[in-house]
């Protein structure tokens, strides 16, 4: 943490009782106004004077305020600045007027009329850099939007300026029916049209806003221009100076500085990293009907009164104005019909383009596909990214995204020219070309070699396993009918057959090319066919559950088991998990699966009395169910509906679950550990492990996986990390599980090394729940007392 310098607390020093200012000098600013009523009431001459060098010396003290708030501060600080500079130069030239006023009346126009008259174009630039109350994320990102409000506030001051040039001013230049103008006439249209379009612009940044300290400052700016046309209205027929104006003057500085200095803009940066909604364009949408409808009522009274009436003349002013009027009126719908039109192409653009990667997205494939030529030779090739999860979960998201990046600049320059590259989700590509399925496949193969280009490009990804797979089919072409291996003549059918091919790819060890053929089409009607038929299953609730014991090697005795999922379909028979889990997977329906294996588990549970034999149930949880708002209380409605303890349940997660702590699978987790369910992580040692996790979060079972058990006897390293997974786990009071355990030499070996529990097919497969509970009848020692089951660490 870096000190405050002497100089920064010199800055906070001054910055604190200036800041406070504007809110004394309301009070004092309403003390004045009345003093200065109270002496034009009773006709004193000083009325005027005191009015005058009062509103004078507020505005000196308010623009200072404004200008030291904003030093040193960044661009966000710039209206700030503009309207200081702004509120001091009509200060200095009230001071000016008050010192003409002390002399006598003064007549118009004076040096300080001309000098505050200098301030209207600083107010102006300072108003349209307010920066907006709600800056949510704008539709259109177009320079013509930043048009919108001056030339909103221009025709709105165009429409008022005229209207009150017919009621206050025109009689005044006229003189036997005609219009004289002459230099106070023009100084007298210049500062009306001043006036009232500071006082337009604020109203507006007011209405865009709906903000009370938005609503200070138009108060303030309201009683500017309201003193200041009374009293050119006044001075302009020869009178004597009006207190009245004086009298609002004094209130409208501190108002103004006071509403200023409490606005607080959205943080720009905030509101980047924000998605917009539909209510950040309600902003705008006030701006523009209030405009519309104020600015079309104001047109249309101003020329009904400039051609229609009998008392008020049409002069060369009125014209001008409502010339200038229709003008600006043309000018707003150019610039809403341009704002319009780049609304519309980014939509188009958002709709057609991968944020991400810039390439066309998945509907532009589509329509693409949709357009081919039969008569030409097209090859649709689908390109996945091996390995992508596992560089999410380990080297984070954003990393994963940098190399979706790399991977779509380097498949790019590895295609054809005329080749259509699309994102097609998540991390499959797409790629078009103009080609037959021979040359396809070569263009395959550089595919391949420029993912791995790209898992070189970003820092870190080289240390994992990146490749890719490739499936390719043909779209178009002479060879492509119906009957063929895409087994349709729609181009669009193209998109189904390459996924096809590039399972079949993944399926055969990834990292490589596979056309769609006669094997791939039997391979995704198998797919189909396994969907449909589990989807079936699981709503007629045909899908059962086995148990694979789980021993205690110390005791040689059963202590607990992990339920297995197993399904027997009418028409497919026997179906193995290993092929429809990953279906169940893939199609969403892992989250109503689990569910189901879940209630079948406890009930077998509840049925058996297993808990009270001691023997504590696993159950296979996916990270999608973890995904899934309420997943816990989905689990403690299971548990009491079967009448099962939380105790006698262990859920069994995999350890990616765990790379980000504060994910919602995590604090599902913790919720049910809070309830008394065991957390296990499975197949450790599968990916990247790390041990940290199991002193910080909820982890009471690790269970080592098969891929390093099947090692242990041959290799010594195997052993070693073997051995400092056991005693670390034993120092946290971790529970270890040694998973694929299928001799008694390696039984034998993990029970020296330490290891407390076994699992493998030396103890025998997953069988139906009463065979579990006879064999764990027929297992030795089944004495009650002694080491404790399978569960949750001490306290």
């Amino acid at each position: 943490m870096a000190w405050p310098t002497s100089v920064t607390l010199r800055r906070v020093r001054v910055l604190v009782p200036l800041a406070s200012a504007p809110l004394a000098l309301v009070p004092l600013a309403v003390v004045a106004a009345a003093l200065v009523g109270l002496l034009g009431l009773a006709g004193s001459p000083l009325a005027t004077p005191v009015g005058t060098s009062t509103a004078g010396l507020t505005a000196l003290l308010s623009g200072p305020v404004l200008l030291v708030r904003s030093w040193g501060a960044g661009p966000h600080q710039a209206f700030r600045r503009w309207l200081g500079w702004a509120v001091t130069v009509w200060g200095v030239g009230q001071a000016v007027q008050g010192i003409i006023a002390i002399n006598g009346t003064p007549s118009f126009p004076t040096a300080g009329d001309l000098l505050s008259l200098l301030a209207a174009p600083l107010a102006f630039v300072g108003a349209l850099l307010i920066p907006r109350r709600c800056a949510g994320r704008r539709p259109v990102s177009d320079p013509a939007a930043r048009w919108r409000l001056p030339v909103d506030s221009a025709l709105i001051s165009v429409t008022a300026a005229l209207l009150v040039w017919q009621f206050a001013f025109l009689h005044i230049f006229t003189t036997d029916g005609r219009l004289t103008l002459h230099p106070d006439t023009v100084t007298a249209v210049v500062v009306m049209l001043a006036d009232v379009g500071v006082t337009a612009l604020s109203f507006l940044i007011g209405i865009r806003d709906l903000d009370r300290n938005m609503l200070l400052v138009s108060v303030g700016v309201g009683c500017y221009t309201v003193g200041d046309l009374v009293t050119l209205h006044t001075i302009l027929h020869g009178e004597a100076w009006p207190w009245q104006g004086a009298m609002l003057w004094c209130l409208a500085w501190p108002l103004l500085a006071l509403g200023l200095l409490r606005y607080r803009p959205e943080d720009a940066g905030a509101s980047r990293a924000r998605l917009g909604t539909a209510a950040d364009l309600e902003p705008d949408a006030r701006v523009v009907v209030v405009t519309t409808y104020t600015a079309l009522a104001l047109l249309a009274l101003g020329v009904v009164l400039v051609i229609a009436s009998t008392t008020l003349q049409a002069d060369p002013v009125s014209l001008w104005f409502v010339v200038v009027a229709l003008l600006v009126l043309a000018g707003r719908e150019w610039l809403n019909t341009r704002m319009r039109s780049r609304l519309v192409e980014r939509l188009h653009e958002e709709a057609t383009t991968d944020p991400l990667t810039g390439l066309p997205n998945r509907r532009t494939l589509e329509l693409r596909l949709a357009a081919v030529s039969p008569q030409e030779e097209w090859s649709l090739l689908s390109v996945d990214l091996d390995g992508f999860k596992e560089v999410n979960a380990v080297l984070g998201h954003p990393t994963g995204d940098r190399l979706l990046e790399a991977a779509a600049h380097r498949i790019g320059a590895a295609v054809p020219p005329g080749s259509l590259v699309s994102r097609a989700g998540g991390d499959e590509f797409a790629v078009l070309v103009a080609a037959d399925v021979r040359t396809a496949q070569t263009i395959g193969g550089r595919l391949v070699a420029a993912v791995r280009q790209a898992a070189g490009d970003v820092a870190g990804v080289d240390r994992l396993s990146v490749s890719a797979s490739v499936g390719i089919a043909a779209v178009a072409g002479p060879g492509v009918s119906p009957g063929s291996a895409v087994e349709s003549s729609d181009p669009l059918a193209a998109l189904s057959s390459a996924g096809a091919a590039l399972r079949t790819a993944k399926r055969l060890g990834r990292d490589r090319v596979e056309v769609f053929d006669a094997e791939a089409a039997r391979v995704r009607h198998r797919r189909l066919l396994v969907e449909e038929r589990l989807r079936a299953a699981i709503s007629q609730e045909r899908i059962e559950v086995a148990f694979q014991p789980i021993v205690d090697l110390n005791r040689d005795r059963i202590s607990g088991a992990e339920a297995l999922a197993r399904w027997t379909d009418p028409v497919l028979g026997v179906v193995d998990p290993g092929e429809f889990i990953p279906v169940a997977e893939e199609s969403g329906l892992v989250v109503a699966l689990g569910e189901l294996v879940l209630h079948r588990t406890l009930a077998e549970v509840a049925r058996h009395d297993l808990h009270g034999l001691g023997i504590r149930v696993s159950c296979n949880v996916s990270p999608l169910q973890l995904r899934v708002p309420g997943f816990h209380q989905v689990v403690a409605e299971a548990l009491s509906a079967h009448g099962v303890p939380p105790a006698a349940l262990v859920v069994e997660v995999t350890e990616a679950v765990f790379i980000e702590e504060d994910s919602p699978a995590v604090r599902t987790l913790r919720r049910l550990d809070d309830s008394g369910v065991t957390i296990a992580i499975d197949d450790f040692g599968t990916g990247y492990s790390a041990l940290g996790y199991l002193r910080r979060l909820p982890v009471h079972v690790l269970k080592i996986d098969r891929s390093l058990t099947a090692s242990l006897v041959e290799e010594p390293q195997a052993r070693a990390i073997t051995t400092a997974v056991l005693d670390l786990s034993r120092s946290l009071g971790v529970q270890v599980v040694v998973e694929g355990i299928e001799s008694s030499v390696v039984s034998e070996l993990v029970t020296r090394l330490g290891a407390g529990f076994g699992q493998g097919s030396m103890y025998g497969g997953a069988v139906p729940a009463a065979e579990l509970v006879a064999a764990a009848a027929r297992s030795v020692s089944v004495a009650a007392a002694g080491r404790p089951g399978l569960g949750r660490r001490s306290a």
